[in-house]
């Protein structure tokens, strides 16, 4: 394993031999692990832009943390890789990542601390949306398959009812996001990183549970867009309505955001090691 990745990169056989140590230690491998954590090493060396030294540092920096978190070693290794390529310091990065990590993983029991009243207030929001929702496309429907003997104030009154729908259902949504970023208490939330991941509450949650650094990526991938539709501006205030303050995590993230293609890269070369 040793020999071949220094065949691979270009460090040095004994510098080799002290970072795989270090990381298969620290990642906790077994044995029959190591070739798989060796050619995903040399795939991510060859397809991206950091270096191999750094790839390893972010790796020993993130194993504990993300891995108990339910991160694969392949997965730790290409948002390492991500991270390196984006330019992100070691250190402070890895340090910034674990932090969003254990964010998220906290804020599946984000309506924890709620009082009864706030959790029914909740859930009366989100029905509220579902019934809107439910109705407008019922009206939406029946305006589709209106023929040109339907009454003209029959199609007059439909289309006022799907104004009103879209109208309330747009209301009802901005109530729930300031809601929950006001339950939420400043922190970190499921609701807003499914908002800015562009993919519903429920499915956004599964995914963490299921995948964080999965939805790590898709919310990554959320930020990219608000940064190309409204730039740094728009980013930067995303980053504060959801509660992510501190300076290391910020920079970390937008140095992801701003290296659009670097940790779905990473992911899918680690993926395919």
């Amino acid at each position: 394993l040793v020999t071949r990745l220094s065949l691979a990169t270009d460090l040095r056989f004994a510098e080799i031999a002290e970072d795989v140590g270090r990381s298969i230690k620290v990642m906790g491998l077994s044995e029959n692990e190591f070739e798989s954590f060796g050619a995903t090493v040399a795939e991510l060396g060859n397809v991206m832009g950091g270096t191999v030294r750094d790839i390893f540092e972010f790796s020993r920096r993130l194993a504990a943390t993300l891995g108990s978190l339910g991160v694969k070693p392949d997965q730790i290794l290409a948002i390492g890789a991500a991270l390196s390529e984006a330019g992100v310091n070691p250190e402070a990065g890895a340090t910034a990542v674990n932090k969003f990590f254990v964010e998220m993983i906290d804020a599946l029991n984000e309506t924890g601390g709620m009082s009864d009243e706030a959790k029914q207030k909740l859930q009366s929001l989100k029905d509220t949306i579902n019934d809107l929702s439910g109705s407008l496309e019922v009206a939406e429907l029946r305006q589709k398959e209106f023929g040109r003997n339907t009454p003209a104030s029959v199609v007059k009154a439909n289309q006022i009812a799907i104004d009103k729908y879209k109208r309330e259902l747009s209301q009802t949504s901005t109530k729930l996001d300031e809601f929950s970023s006001s339950a939420a208490g400043g922190k970190l939330s499921i609701s807003g990183m499914a908002k800015v991941a562009g993919v519903g509450e429920d499915a956004f949650r599964a995914l963490v549970k299921s995948d964080p650094a999965s939805a790590f990526a898709q919310f990554v991938a959320g930020l990219q867009g608000i940064a190309r539709e409204g730039g740094p501006e728009a980013l930067t205030k995303t980053l504060s309505e959801l509660g992510i303050t501190e300076e290391r995590q910020r920079e970390a993230l937008l140095a992801l955001a701003n290296s659009e293609k670097s940790l779905p890269k990473a992911l899918d070369a680690a993926s395919k090691a």
